[in-house]
């Protein structure tokens, strides 16, 4: 699993990625590429929601996010449905989606190196460019943009064997929902997340406040969890 750093965007300001590689005469040769800082983002609050697309968010109206104190990330499909502040795409279908859809033109979508190589123009380059999935990249970008306190909605994962918990399964870019998805590695590279960025208190947001949890974040101090209607308690939504 690749790392990341506790990284923040007010010291970030370019990124060297590769853009080819060849093998000749026995050794690996890499052209590079310098990306600059893109984004300048202006934090509205310190509070940041990120939208995962598990099923039990379907109970909760992403309207009453359109708040000026929170920001909004958000993960691939969701962009069909609601239009976060920032959304994360992976994976060449579901990138080629978007950018065809003009969303790109007017919003801000993150995606890996290896798109923006793909498709200039069209995507901000993940600082650090983990190739992760898009819930835990997500919630990494909320702690970079310096949020303190991150909400993490529609982050079901999967208890179920022989089950695809999304919300968008069986659309383009999606499995099946009766193919048996594994979330050991998103729990793993949450629980990065997690760690590297300690002083953030991460809330766990579901119908009821006692919805699935990992085992990995059981013991996780900086994670709590709660109910949509403590969310909107909390967030006086």
């Amino acid at each position: 699993m690749q790392s990341i750093k506790k990284l923040f965007r007010n010291i970030y300001y370019e990124e060297d990625i590769y853009t080819l590689a060849t093998y000749t005469n026995g050794q690996w040769n890499y052209e590079l590429e310098n990306v600059p800082k893109t984004i300048n983002n202006v934090r509205h609050g310190q509070t940041a929601v990120v939208i995962g697309n598990g099923l039990d968010r379907l109970t909760f109206n992403l309207k009453n996010l359109k708040n000026r104190k929170l920001q909004t990330y958000g993960c691939n499909a969701l962009y069909r449905d609601f239009s976060p502040d920032f959304l994360v795409s992976v994976g060449s279908e579901m990138c080629d989606e978007i950018a065809r859809s003009g969303y790109c033109n007017n919003h801000v979508v993150y995606a890996y190196a290896s798109e923006i190589v793909r498709q200039p123009k069209k995507f901000h380059l993940i600082p650090q460019n983990p190739t992760w999935n898009a819930g835990s990249l997500a919630a990494y970008l909320a702690c970079f943009d310096g949020h303190t306190k991150v909400y993490l909605l529609g982050f079901d994962g999967n208890d179920t064997p022989g089950y695809s918990n999304n919300i968008y399964n069986d659309t383009p870019g999606y499995y099946s929902v009766h193919e048996d998805q594994n979330d050991l590695y998103w729990s793993l590279t949450m629980t990065h997340v997690f760690k590297t960025y300690l002083f953030v208190d991460f809330v766990l947001v579901n119908s009821t406040g006692r919805g699935y949890m990992p085992k990995a974040w059981q013991s996780v101090p900086n994670l709590r969890r709660i109910s949509f209607n403590e969310l909107v308690l909390e967030c006086d939504l």
